[in-house]
């Protein structure tokens, strides 16, 4: 992040801290229960955000550090995998041969039937497992063979292209790699992105390397696990032996790009730059800046300039697969290295599946059993209201009135 955009955002939060504030929105914002537990409101978010025009984050460049690299990305109603071709470019397919629809890459399954290769290093092609049709990373059938000529009468159709794979659009713009999981039309990193692309851009996230990943599932509604990185009302309670004692609950300093969002949550330690010089002022060592990339990911990039991406497979209304990506600024090349990554992975997935997730998983209990109309975001939750409220334009769902009695 520039240094004058740093210092801007420390201005504003100690102005925030000597007043005993923080940014609040306009008024408190109702949600209500259904928008997590109707099934039709959930097929609605389905066809809109996940299945349709919405450019989503797949990942990272280091996620594909050389040509023939690839990884899956299994969005809802779209099975996809990105690649880097032979020139250094980046392209996106269905992942689905074009002969009987089998899984080209990441096909293995565990006793428990989920898939367990999500990343890899190809030679430049991608031969299906079934009847081994083979294409080439820009996505051209090359090879069908021992086939006896069963395919004679449409090889003219190969030849013509129409049985390569379906690619899907794809864009990689300051580190981020976007797909578009319908249509043609080429994603446009600032109109797509409401510029939030140039703010990434700045963290040099193309220099980064793939450290590792895990995938969860969880029993509540996708919503919910993003709102627990949406606001920092919640240290203080939920986080009391663990994050606590080193960061704030407030003041949260945002800036909105359309959809998506930019904030960092600050340590305590944050107020201690006023007895240097702005020179050394510095957000990204006293705070966990993170951004919110609607409708579906949010990355966070702690103080000890590690990244991680997570990001949320709406599996059902009230089931939702979790895939954390930790990436870190320079390869291993020591043991102490490996044991400080270690370190931080352990904390950062720890502390977040087993107490934000935990807790979500009791809140979409208690929505679910019908008891409860809603719940309401307070004005000092602004991001929560932003996330929600970009949704409702990207569904066509309004905003939701305050009942006048909830009972």
């Amino acid at each position: 992040m520039k240094h004058e955009r740093q210092v801007a955002l420390l201005k504003q939060t100690f102005a925030h801290i000597d007043a005993n504030t923080t940014p609040l929105c306009d008024a408190p914002y109702w949600n209500p229960a259904s928008r997590y537990t109707c099934p039709d409101h959930f097929q609605r978010e389905l066809s809109t955000l996940f299945r349709g025009q919405v450019p989503l984050l797949a990942g990272f460049s280091p996620d594909l550090p050389a040509p023939g690299a690839w990884f899956t990305c299994d969005l809802p109603g779209a099975p996809i995998f990105l690649t880097r071709t032979a020139d250094g470019s980046v392209k996106a397919f269905l992942n689905m041969c074009r002969h009987r629809g089998s899984r080209l890459v990441g096909f293995a399954l565990d006793a428990q039937g989920h898939f367990v290769e999500h990343r890899g290093q190809s030679q430049h092609s991608f031969s299906c497992p079934y009847h081994a049709w083979t294409y080439d990373n820009s996505g051209t059938l090359i090879r069908h063979a021992n086939d006896m000529g069963g395919f004679a009468q449409l090889q003219t159709r190969m030849d013509c292209g129409q049985f390569n794979l379906i690619e899907v659009p794809c864009l990689e713009t300051g580190g981020m790699l976007l797909v578009r999981p319908q249509g043609k039309e080429p994603i446009d990193a600032q109109r797509d992105t409401f510029g939030m692309h140039s703010r990434m851009d700045e963290f040099g996230f193309g220099n980064f390397h793939f450290y590792q990943e895990v995938f969860w599932d969880f029993a509540a509604n996708w919503k919910l696990l993003l709102e627990t990185f949406m606001e920092g009302y919640h240290i203080a309670a939920l986080h009391r032996n663990t994050l606590a004692p080193r960061f704030r609950c407030y003041p949260v300093i945002y800036e909105c790009f359309g959809p998506h969002a930019l904030f960092p949550l600050p340590r305590k330690s944050i107020n201690d730059q006023r007895d240097l010089p702005e020179s050394e002022w510095s957000v990204l060592k006293h705070a966990s800046t993170i951004f919110s990339v609607s409708p579906h990911a949010v990355l966070n990039i702690p103080m000890d300039g590690h990244m991680e991406l997570w990001d949320f497979q709406p599996l059902d209304v009230g089931r939702t697969r979790a895939r954390v990506r930790f990436y870190i600024p320079e390869p291993i090349a020591s043991e102490a290295d490996a044991a400080r990554w270690n370190k931080s992975w352990k904390v950062s997935t720890e502390v977040i599946s087993g107490e934000d997730f935990t807790q979500q998983q009791n809140i979409h209990i208690n929505l679910a059993s019908g008891r409860l109309p809603g719940v309401v975001f307070g004005q000092n939750e602004p991001m929560l209201s932003h996330f929600h409220r970009e949704l409702g334009k990207l569904t066509g769902v309004p905003d939701a009135s305050l009942p006048e009695s909830f009972f």
